[in-house]
Order: structure tokens, then sequence, then C-alpha cells
């Protein structure tokens, strides 16, 4: 049965700009039009962005210059202030609020485009407000590593053990300076305040739900992402080659530059071209193919001829789509703890979970993902599609 209710989902950026939680939210968006007559995305995009969709969801866009925000994000003390006081994105989410009258309005990555303060508006308002947690940047705005928490545990240590008697609260941040981790601090508890006003709040993987209520944060359910069956066709292997997709900082791309050199592998990267810039220093041209940024059609049919996927985070990674879309795909992910979806890849081999910071020998990992038959583990798995994935979430919209 469809509702008459309307529900708008908000996310900073479009999929065009961010496949990631991007993507991840139109999906959802796309998908709710079978439950919902009225369904809008909010997104912001640049000047020059041609995103369209044709999938019966109105498209609310908020226009910027490239040029201006790229100047903007480059200043970390704009950033700062704007995940708060961005008045210009401010001031047009309230417009849109008082003209579509949503009844829900789902948000996912705020912050960087939209700010934070959008939530003052829909409790002004009394908006039914959801939001979907898909990173840490509510406990420190910029990426959160397993030294930040527990400085004093080896980094081989499962991250969510602490030491004897310390809390996270009491070791955390201990690399920063003290003005930063007051900040820190202040800027915390008023975003616990803010986020446990909601009418909910959802992580995607049972370690980001962990740490976040470890700081006080109230999570309402974990869900996990859903991901869509693989119609992409037979497509051949090439062999002894690995991928890294995405950005460079803290997702280990210099552990699978060694891993690659060690085994005389070829490296395939896909994303920005910052990876480009950094493996062409260390790699000769015959050791690496770059092949810029992807749609995700591009991508998961390069996910199909490659052996392995490297998702050797060396931050904590709320649970990256990457490591199931390697599943769904016909590769295999090699994959640290610092993941939140790592206990789901040992369930087809343990000796596809890395230890922090090791280089994996992909050689002898070939041969023991063939002895194992992985192929018939993998199809075994349980990963819920799009549409499972959201009928948890529609348990608490209604």
């Amino acid at each position: 049965m469809v509702s008459n209710l309307k529900i708008a989902v908000v996310n900073d950026l479009s999929p065009e700009t961010n496949p990631g939680a991007a993507s991840i939210a139109y999906s959802f968006a796309k998908n709710l039009t079978r439950h919902f007559e009225y369904v809008e995305f909010w997104t912001t995009g640049s000047t020059e962005s041609g995103f369209k969709t044709n999938d019966g969801i109105e498209m609310k866009i908020q226009k910027f210059s490239d040029k201006k925000i790229r100047r903007q994000d480059n200043s970390l003390k704009f950033r700062l202030i704007a995940e708060f006081w961005n008045i210009k994105n401010l001031f047009w989410f309230i417009l849109q609020v008082t003209k579509s009258r949503p009844n829900i309005v789902w948000v996912h990555q705020i912050g960087f485009r939209f700010p934070k303060t959008i939530l003052v508006v829909c409790k002004i308002m009394k908006l039914k407000t959801f939001i979907t947690l898909h990173d840490y940047n509510l406990i420190v705005p910029r990426k959160l590593f397993p030294m930040d928490l527990y400085p004093l545990k080896i980094a081989s240590v499962n991250p969510l053990q602490g030491d004897g008697n310390k809390t996270p609260k009491s070791v955390a941040f201990s690399s920063d300076s003290f003005s930063q981790r007051k900040y820190f601090a202040f800027r915390r508890s008023v975003l616990c305040f803010l986020y446990n006003s909601l009418t909910g709040t959802f992580a995607i993987s049972e370690q980001q739900k962990e740490i976040y209520s470890d700081f006080g944060f109230r999570i309402t359910s974990t869900i996990a992402n859903g991901f869509d069956e693989c119609n992409c066709g037979e497509t051949s292997k090439i062999e002894r080659t690995i991928l890294f997709a995405g950005r460079e900082n803290g997702k280990g791309l210099s552990l699978a530059l060694e891993a690659a050199k060690k085994n005389s592998w070829v490296l395939h990267l896909a994303g920005d071209s910052r990876l480009k810039d950094i493996v062409s220093e260390k790699m000769n041209p015959t050791e690496y193919e770059f092949h810029g940024k992807l749609s995700q059609e591009e991508l998961f049919s390069l996910i199909h001829k490659m052996e392995f996927v490297a998702v050797l985070s060396q931050c904590y990674d709320v649970y990256p789509s990457i490591a199931i879309e390697a599943l769904v795909h016909g590769s295999l992910p090699l994959i640290t703890r610092s993941c939140g979806n790592w206990p789901l890849i040992s369930n087809i081999s343990s000796n596809l979970v890395i230890p922090a910071a090791q280089v994996p020998d992909l050689e002898w990992l070939r041969a023991d993902v063939r002895e194992k038959d992985t192929n018939v583990k993998v199809s075994a798995l349980e990963i819920s599609d799009v549409q499972e994935s959201l009928r948890n979430y529609l348990y608490f919209f209604r």
C-alpha cells in the first residue's frame, strides 16, 4: 500500500559528485517511491552539474560555484564554521521545508554543504526527523583512527578493545592539542544533545553503534546498507590484479601499493587524480592503471575483472560499500578490522581480514582462496538487498 505522506531525503552531495553516502541515500529515495506517493531528494550540486533523474523523484538542488566551494573546502576554519552556520544553504532549506511541507525528513550526510542547524529547523517545525550516520564526523571533524580512542593499544589489536579501566572518553584524541580536544568535546556535547532529540538515529554497523554509544549518542537501531544483486553479465578476470577505489586519506592506499609491488601485481585505481599523483611517484607506468572517476556501472564492471579489492582502511570505516560490492560483483575484498563489515568478510575466510598496517601477500592469498572454494561461501552469505534494508527503516517511519 502506498502512503500519501510526503518524505524528503536530504544529503549534502549528489551521487554524481560523491558516489559513497550520496549513492546510498539516492538508492533509498528511489525505492521509497514504491511506498510513498510523494518523494523528494534534496541535495546540492555545482552550477556545471548535469545530474538528473527519471526515477519518479522530485529533485531539489541548491547550486554552488565549483571555484568558490573548492576555496572554502581548503579552509578548515571555514568548514568548522560552515557546518553550523552556512546561512545561504540554511535559508534554502527553510524555504524548501516551508514550500513542500514534508511529513518525514530523512537526513543522511550533512555538515559539508547543508549546515547541521537544519535539524533545529526540523525540530521547530515539528517534523518527524530521522538520520542515518555514514561516518564518525559527530565525534571528530576528521578521520577517526583506532589510536585516537585507544592510544595505548597497538594497532594490530581489535580496535574495539580498550585498555584496562580506561574508557574511550578518558584517552580520546591525546595526539591532538589541548585546545583541539576542548573544542572537540564541546562540539560533541552540542551534537549529542541535538541528535538525541531527533525522532530516530540509525547506525549502519554494530562497530559504529558501539563507538557512538560510548560517547553518549542514542542509537535507535543498526540497519546495514542493502545491495542490489549483480546484473552485469559475464566479464573475464584479469589475473594478478588488485583494485583500490576511493580517496587516499586513511584508506590504506600505501598498503595496496606495497602489496602490488611486492607480488608484481598490477594495481588498478578508481578515483580522482590525486591517486595517480601519489602512485606515479612510487610505481612505473606498467605497474598500475588509472581509471579516473567511474560511474557506478563502470566501477562494477571493473570489479568483475579484479582478483582482489583493497579495503585496507587505517581509519575507522563505518561500513565500506566497496567491500560488499566486491562480493556481489565477483571479486574478493581484503579488509581490516577498522571496517565495520569485517565480520561478514571473515565468514568467507579469516585470511581476508588483514592485520592493521600489514602488507598482504597476494600470491599466498590467491592460492588460499582457490583452495577453500570461496565462491561457494560467498553465495551462501545473506547480504540484504536495498528493499530489505528499507523495510527495516519503514518500521520506524510509520
